[in-house]
């Protein structure tokens, strides 16, 4: 089960989840936070985010969890989208197994520490622990994104001024070649590659080839001897790995 996930360029949990592992109704989590919301709203907004119908079944949500809350009547109470519109919070729906929408948070790392404080207890202490380790994991594979978007931008740049000393223009075509090449190398296939689904490792490797690709291509190598070159390089970082 995938404890937090990447949105909005920081890791967050939500709180379906939370609400399992610290095994609260769901409904009382979000009673929680509707009372210490301008708590929460310090340490920014709370932000929507929709799950999907098989998602919310792989979590084996169980009635009592997903509970909605009730009037006196019986009927479910209706919530209106911008309640949290003053505070900068953004209200959350999202469809259950059952088809049923509800209303689900996520949550950064400082309003997810300062909220599971409040639960005690061994399985509590272990869940607490479980999803400080997934942060830590998350931020640590967001900075590896950043290395490689910040890679990507220098290598595109040493091609440019490779091909501009050797009275070449730079079209956007040849900037594309240069990532199938590093895919290629990587997977074996000019494809591209859905990078938010690359491990830490992956991407690890991926700024590695990325590095040892801008420097052949400073060195004036042709593409061909790069290929060749890189397809050797990430062979013996695989053969290291293992």
């Amino acid at each position: 089960m995938k404890f937090v996930t990447f949105h909005n360029d920081e890791p967050r949990a939500g709180t379906l989840l939370i609400a399992i592992g610290f095994e609260r109704e769901h409904k009382l989590i979000l009673r929680l936070i509707n009372r210490h919301r301008e708590r929460f709203e310090s340490f920014g907004p709370l932000i929507k985010r929709k799950v999907s119908r098989s998602e919310a079944s792989n979590y084996g949500l169980s009635k009592s969890l997903i509970a909605p809350e009730k009037s006196s009547a019986g009927r479910l109470k209706k919530r209106s989208p911008d309640v949290f519109n003053d505070l900068k919070i953004k209200a959350v729906t999202y469809t259950d197994a059952k088809g049923e929408r509800r209303k689900e948070y996520v949550l950064n790392r400082d309003a997810f520490l300062w909220f599971a404080m409040s639960f005690t207890g061994k399985r509590a202490d272990r869940f607490r622990a479980d999803f400080i380790k997934a942060f830590n994991a998350m931020e640590f594979w967001i900075k590896e994104r950043i290395a490689n978007s910040i890679e990507y931008r220098l290598m595109s740049e040493t091609l440019q001024e490779v091909r501009k000393l050797q009275g070449k223009s730079t079209e956007k075509h040849h900037y594309s070649n240069e990532a199938r090449l590093i895919n290629w190398a990587m997977t074996g296939r000019f494809s591209a590659i859905d990078r938010t689904n690359l491990s830490a490792d992956d991407l690890d490797l991926l700024l590695a080839l990325q590095q040892r690709n801008s420097v052949l291509i400073g060195a004036g190598m042709s593409y061909r001897d790069r290929k060749e070159s890189l397809r050797i390089f990430c062979e013996l970082r695989k053969q290291e790995a293992a």
